[in-house]
């Protein structure tokens, strides 16, 4: 079979290095057009779209960051004209594609089977001890997420990776999912008609959830021929719209991650992430560092369990470079890399209820390197090799446990947090 005509220019753009990631896009945007492998078609609603597993580096939605990004823009005035160039994939119709891409999403939405759920959705990256790792993961948190992301229902026909928060944000609407934002429903669920109250006929909110608008719709044969694509281009188009959600340092990793399995280039996957201006590019060589390091392998365990970690406590505050840095790089003590005990520092650092400038600041950078002590040799030892057996999911699901029970409100320090993983183990002293 021949190759399509537009395949040959546009895997040229793709290499292209020095081009701007915008106008590289837009000129690859202009080819597939041109050469019939992509149109335009006006207000498709948003009951057609799902997510594209591809979208921020596999996220794909977060229900939090919808939902307050919703509400900015309805005190502001929704206005049709602001929505920005929105681009979709066709659904695949070849079985197998499909029934991946549709899995991946399906394991988003409908995460409600607490920790089997979570089980099953990782069961391909499991090794040894992560068996037993993930199987205890945050019951707690992963309920959490059920019913705040509209289902899928079958009538889907295109995956987004451009304004895909703002099409699955107005898809839950009308499937009138959870919110407790009193502005955007009545205080459990959305409701449309309680923000159309008051403003009139035709209105640009009403039109959008309705009627929907224009979309780029890529057809389905370009993501067979270059199956990076997707992921490339919603991180350049996530730069475009950097304003409001900038990727953070978690997400940031799986995608580096996820790029280099579609890739397999370090390289071009670093390339790649960075041209989506995430919030962490200044330091984006050393989230590099710890996904090659200490990612867990060849399917990076760890930074899958981290980004998902991230994502369900909706995290919004920044890790930082100097924290990054010296989770990434102390060398802590002889004879291991201790890699789950910097994973469950970060996780951490994800809780941390301190913050100055929307940088996290439970831990410092003191704190890490107290750990290079000769006193905390053989406890940091200890902690290691009891994280990497049931102990594991018991510090992580501590941190669970606490935002769950104090709802956001403690002011443990990181000695305090310890204490109950002292007290179940009956033999592990507090680190620090």
């Amino acid at each position: 079979m021949a190759l399509p005509e537009w395949l040959a220019p546009v895997n040229k753009l793709l290499k292209d290095h020095d081009m701007e990631p915008n106008v590289k896009f837009q000129k690859i945007a202009e080819i597939l057009v041109q050469h019939k492998a992509a149109e335009f078609i006006d207000n498709i609603p948003p009951t057609r779209f799902l997510p594209h597993p591809g979208n921020r580096g596999g996220n794909m939605v977060n229900w939090h960051d919808m939902a307050q990004s919703a509400s900015v823009k309805l005190r502001s005035g929704f206005q049709l004209g602001l929505i920005g160039l929105s681009i979709c994939f066709e659904l695949p119709r070849d079985p197998t594609l499909r029934a991946a891409h549709l899995k991946k999403i399906s394991d988003l939405i409908d995460a409600s089977d607490g920790y089997s759920d979570f089980f099953n959705r990782y069961r391909f990256c499991l090794k040894d001890y992560f068996a037993i790792v993930l199987l205890f993961l945050s019951t707690q948190a992963i309920e959490t997420t059920q019913g705040h992301l509209a289902p899928i229902t079958g009538d889907e026909k295109y995956l987004a990776i451009a304004t895909t928060h703002t099409v699955y944000w107005c898809k839950s609407v009308l499937a009138q999912c959870k919110c407790s934002l009193p502005d955007l429903g009545d205080g459990k669920r959305y409701s449309l008609e309680h923000m159309l109250a008051g403003k009139g006929p035709n209105h640009p909110l009403e039109i959008m959830c309705k009627s929907g608008w224009r979309w780029l719709v890529v057809h389905e044969e370009v993501e067979q021929h270059i199956p990076a694509l997707p992921m490339r281009w919603s991180g350049s188009m996530n730069s475009t719209h950097a304003g409001n959600n900038q990727k953070l340092e978690m997400e940031s990793a799986l995608e580096l991650c996820n790029s280099f399995q579609i890739m397999g280039d370090w390289v071009a996957a670093l390339g790649a992430v960075a041209a989506g201006e995430p919030a962490c590019k200044d330091y984006l060589g050393t989230i590099f560092n710890f996904c090659k390091t200490y990612g867990g392998g060849d399917t990076f365990p760890i930074v899958r369990y981290l980004a998902a970690y991230s994502s369900l406590w909706s995290a919004s505050l920044k890790l930082g470079a100097d924290f990054t840095e010296a989770v990434t790089n102390e060398p802590l003590q002889v004879g291991s890399k201790f890699p789950l005990f910097r994973a469950g520092m970060i996780a951490a650092q994800l809780t941390s209820p301190k913050h100055s400038d929307s940088v996290a600041k439970l831990l410092t950078v003191s704190d890490i390197r107290a750990l290079k002590s000769k006193d905390k040799k053989q406890m940091l030892f200890e902690a290691e090799s009891l994280m990497a057996g049931a102990c594991f999911s018991f510090v992580f699901n501590y941190f669970f446990l606490q935002k769950k029970m104090c709802m956001g409100s403690y002011h443990q320090s990181y000695e305090q947090s310890f204490f109950l993983q002292k007290k179940a183990l009956g033999e592990l002293s507090s680190i620090l």
